[in-house]
């Protein structure tokens, strides 16, 4: 099972090999555990030396990499990307609003760190806080917690 996962190092068929005593390098189980990783087929895995970005490599010339983007005028800032279709508004107003649920919608879409966006920034804050107070409320009520207490009178 070792060998046909990608292990090359020579392991004693011993029981206590599954508690750790016998070392295997790393490379080994790079390979073992992207054979289970690729659901059995077995590839040899790739050492990365280095790393560069897409758009540098597609331009660069006699050896010079250069940007394909033009560097923003602020350092350390990004360019704003609009949200577009890459959200459900409905599904990112539930995931912003009920706590606990993650639908992977905030992720996609954040509001600007622009200081004339702070409007949004407060609104988003302030939603999300009338969101947990509603489903603790909801959560308080049907557990009884919240009940009301009338007394005989």
């Amino acid at each position: 099972m070792a060998r046909a996962s990608g292990i090359t190092t020579d392991l004693d068929p011993v029981p206590s090999i599954v508690l750790g005593s016998q070392e295997v390098s790393v490379f080994d189980m790079a390979a073992a555990y992207g054979t289970f990783a690729t659901g059995g087929i077995q590839i040899d895995p790739v050492l990365v030396t280095q790393l560069t970005s897409v758009s540098a490599v597609a331009n660069e010339e006699d050896g010079v990499v250069k940007p394909a983007v033009p560097p923003v005028a602020v350092e350390g800032t990004l360019p704003e990307l609009e949200c577009g279709d890459q959200i459900e508004t409905a599904v990112y107003a539930f995931d912003v609003f009920v706590p606990l649920l993650d639908l992977r919608q905030e992720s996609k879409c954040e509001i600007s760190e622009r200081g004339d966006a702070w409007g949004w920034r407060v609104a988003k804050g302030v939603y999300a806080i009338i969101g947990w107070y509603a489903i603790s409320m909801f959560i308080l009520t049907v557990s009884g917690v919240l009940r009301r207490n009338v007394e005989p009178g």
